[in-house]
């Protein structure tokens, strides 16, 4: 998405903006999915962690797990994992977010070696023995208990 490329770029406004934008015509289109639903909100989570704005950004996040659970899409819960995790970095709980982020993985079934929020967390989260043993954890959940992580948002 082109707010991506702007949120990734640190062009905040313009990011809020595409995001916005694809909302609306979400919203007027007869066939949206929830997926892509899932998607625009879990960017503007990480858009509003990157702002320090962590109520907006649980917000967004919420919705958007909601979007991808409806959908039963377990690679796209996961992309809103990978928000859940950012958010949590966020708050200080550094354990939780690799935790969170191990979960992801396990529920989009292999890791991800593509997506610079992905990239950027496991990078931070996992170069300390503790902290790769709590991604090591999330990655051991069972699917009921990965989604139930993901959901204590």
């Amino acid at each position: 998405m082109l707010g991506d490329a702007y949120r990734l770029d640190g062009d905040h406004g313009r990011a809020r903006e595409h995001y916005d934008t694809a909302l609306a015509q979400l919203s007027t289109t007869l066939m949206a999915s929830p997926q892509f639903r899932a998607l625009i909100l879990t960017s503007l989570g990480h858009l509003a962690v990157s702002r320090g704005e962590r109520a907006e950004a649980a917000a967004a996040l919420e919705e958007a797990l909601g979007s991808a659970l409806s959908a039963k899409d377990m690679p796209v819960v996961a992309r809103v994992g990978v928000g859940v995790a950012d958010l949590w970095l966020s708050r200080g709980d550094r354990t939780r977010a690799a935790t969170v982020l191990g979960a992801a993985e396990r529920l989009r079934g292999l890791a991800d070696r593509a997506t610079p929020d992905t990239l950027r967390l496991t990078a931070a989260l996992t170069g300390e023995p503790a902290l790769a043993r709590a991604y090591a954890q999330g990655r051991t959940l069972d699917r009921a208990d990965a989604l139930a992580l993901l959901g204590r948002i």
